[in-house]
């Protein structure tokens, strides 16, 4: 645009991806990342039986990284797929499958940067947690910058 620029994610990927995973006819989900499961801790341990079915997981989780960098509302989801790829489980595949398929109902994303004016004042608040990914205890943080005139 004449203001900015706008991007979107390339739709050819997103159809390779359902492809892939033969997920073409299934039913598309509002959301891109499973809640939670009872069987959970079960499906963790389950990994996957085949070496083609490894590499079947690590192609998808490979297409849907290259699909996140224009897409932030699957970014955390591709995180928790990415830290899956040297060991899948049957978990990590459902979470592929749930991703998938949020892209079937979503497959274009339009991002639009305009130009703003330089805020005054920018404060950012950083969060971590080491106690929600119970598995690895692997830390998350969040950032949010926030800008404000004075």
């Amino acid at each position: 645009t004449e203001a900015g620029f706008r991007t979107c994610n390339d739709e050819k990927v997103v159809k390779k991806l359902l492809g892939d995973l033969r997920l073409d006819e299934a039913k598309p989900v509002a959301t891109p990342s499973i809640g939670s499961y009872v069987d959970e801790e079960a499906a963790q341990e389950e990994k996957l039986e085949s070496l083609q079915e490894g590499k079947k997981f690590r192609r998808g989780v490979g297409q849907a990284l290259y699909i996140g960098h224009d897409r932030i509302d699957i970014q955390y989801p591709v995180r928790v797929l990415a830290q899956d790829m040297s060991k899948p489980t049957e978990l990590s595949q459902r979470r592929l499958k749930r991703l998938a398929r949020y892209l079937k109902r979503y497959p274009k994303m339009w991002m639009i940067f305009e130009p703003t004016k330089v805020p005054e004042n920018l404060t950012a608040t950083v969060d971590s947690c080491y106690g929600d990914d119970k598995p690895t205890r692997r830390s998350r943080s969040r950032r949010t910058p926030r800008s404000s005139s004075m």
